[in-house]
């Protein structure tokens, strides 16, 4: 949990509003989770084993992987929680031509998963359902689905760049091994004296790229939170959709941890 910002998570929650924690995957709020995989990384570069001659930095290698892959959870499950808190934005994007539809005995199975005092309610997780449906790997995809449910774009076309190039060394460090590819160098290098080392030399991270892909991606992440937030109490009150006091508490722990 991000203790630098000051977050305070109500310790005992009032029996009236104890169905919150159901609209969020893991029963925690997508930011909160993040912040707190952010400060692991963090935690974990801070004290790095001394590396072994001419070994590359397999450390940073690995908080680097683990980063995209929080990330990419961040952008699925706070849109799910969007969905679970207001089923309504379903119509949105059933309007935008999106596939809403979920089997049927997924509702089923839902049933009896919940915190609160009411297991039938099923609808109010049926963002996880949707957004399981979903593909949230690259800043394009994101910013469609995002778009589509609340008129709200994540990454700006600068950020979209940014992203993919990061996402990009994730997929040579994961499907390659960090060795160049013939695709990876024809995408990403112009010098043609660097392309013919393909399939011999390799990505080299460093903490320092590590700990700049956190702040940026911890950037995209608050303005999503904060963004999103604002949009879905816009939408609530244009479209007159009410608010029970577990629902008002889970539409304001999505800015837990950011810093509005």
């Amino acid at each position: 949990m991000r203790t630098t910002k000051g977050i305070k998570v109500p310790k005992k929650i009032p029996k009236k509003d104890r169905e919150y924690p159901e609209y969020f995957t893991g029963a925690v709020p997508a930011g909160l989770v993040f912040w707190g995989n952010l400060e692991d990384i963090r935690s974990i570069l801070s004290k790095p084993p001394r590396p072994r001659p001419g070994m590359l930095d397999q450390l940073s290698e690995i908080c680097f992987i683990g980063l995209l892959a929080y990330f990419g959870a961040f952008c699925r499950n706070h849109f799910a929680s969007l969905v679970n808190i207001c089923p309504e934005l379903v119509l949105e994007l059933k309007r935008k031509g999106r596939d809403t539809t979920v089997d049927a005995d997924a509702i089923v199975l839902l049933r009896g998963t919940s915190f609160c005092e009411n297991p039938e309610n099923a609808v109010n997780r049926l963002g996880f359902l949707l957004a399981e449906r979903y593909e949230f790997g690259t800043p394009k995809a994101v910013n469609s689905l995002y778009g589509d449910l609340l008129l709200v774009t994540p990454f700006s076309n600068d950020e979209k760049e940014q992203c993919e190039r990061l996402l990009a060394n994730r997929n040579l460090l994961v499907h390659h091994g960090g060795i160049y590819t013939g695709r990876y160098a024809g995408q990403t290098f112009k010098r043609r004296r660097i392309r013919q080392r393909v399939f011999f030399d390799s990505l080299v991270l460093q903490s320092k790229d590590v700990r700049a892909a956190a702040r940026f991606l911890e950037g995209i992440a608050n303005k999503t939170s904060i963004a999103t937030h604002a949009a879905l109490l816009r939408y609530m009150k244009e479209n007159k959709i009410s608010s029970n006091a577990g629902k008002k508490l889970a539409i304001e722990a999505l800015l837990w941890g950011t810093d509005l």
